[in-house]
């Protein structure tokens, strides 16, 4: 459930929290959820939840 707050900057709060509640209730990814309800397409959810970037120093996007 921590990766649907990665989403927040793409998809906005209200959105990733509806993402991390049906996750949750449905026994589904994040990213399952993510591509079924249409909020961003593969590349995209991809790259918001790569792990590599949202560990590394620096400044988010980059």
């Amino acid at each position: 459930m921590a990766l649907a707050t990665a989403l927040n900057p793409a998809i906005g709060y209200d959105k990733a929290s509806k993402v991390a509640k049906t996750a949750l209730a449905e026994g589904k990814t994040v990213r399952e959820v993510v591509l079924e309800e249409g909020y961003l397409d593969e590349d995209e959810v991809d790259d918001v939840l790569d792990p590599r970037k949202m560990t590394e120093r620096g400044i988010l996007g980059e």
